[in-house]
């Protein structure tokens, strides 16, 4: 991503939950270079504290926060210590996800696709729910969702010949599924100035996949 933001957040509160793989790191350097008051989070809490101190490092100050989507009263204290520390919480991107749990692709055991949708889907929807509350009831918001092509279309796993990448289906559902939660939450939030989007990116080179 350029080092010259395209748009200001200077005086915006924003969470990135997930921030810690190869599109959050990305994202950590776009929403802090454009100068937001950024809080990072990541069950990994070695890698977002290398990550914050990268940031300091270039003159960006971020806020490392560790947290896990597979619990909703995890999801809850990281906005109870947001809002503790900053006025109001302006975005929420929603960035983060469990790869890996079907590791056997389709004949993957019955309890990896469980494992997945755990923090896939009910801990996207419960940290959207969580974050979109707040920002509804303080008068609005803005909830970015990072969904991807994936769940728009179907597999092609001649894309993939050379790789170690897979086409598990888990992240085909997720995907897909974060797109329509993101029509319903728009319409459940709309009225209340919180707006609700979802991006979906194409393929994003990774050499260590190659």
């Amino acid at each position: 991503m350029s080092e010259t933001p395209s748009f200001s957040l200077y005086g915006k509160t924003v969470v990135l939950i997930g921030g810690s793989g190869l599109l959050g790191r990305a994202l950590v350097t776009a929403l802090s270079g454009a100068g937001a008051t950024l809080i990072v989070t990541s069950r990994d809490r070695a890698r977002i504290e290398v990550i914050a101190e990268e940031e300091k490092m270039a003159g960006r100050l971020v806020h490392p926060e560790v947290t896990d989507l597979q619990s909703e009263a995890a999801i809850l204290g990281l906005r109870d210590r947001v809002l503790k520390s900053h006025p109001r919480i302006d975005g929420v991107v929603l960035n983060a996800a469990a790869k890996g749990p079907m590791k056997r692709g389709w004949s993957s055991d019955l309890a990896d696709w469980e494992q997945s949708m755990k923090v896939n889907a009910t801990g996207v929807f419960a940290a959207l729910r969580a974050f979109g509350d707040d920002m509804a009831a303080q008068g609005g918001g803005s909830v970015v969702a990072i969904s991807s092509m994936q769940g728009q279309v179907g597999p092609n796993p001649w894309l993939y010949e050379g790789t170690n990448m897979g086409t598990a289906p888990d992240y085909f559902f997720h995907k897909a599924g974060m797109l329509n939660l993101t029509r319903y939450a728009a319409t459940h939030y709309g009225q209340r100035k919180v707006r609700v989007n979802a991006v979906a990116p194409g393929g994003i080179y990774n050499r260590e996949l190659l």
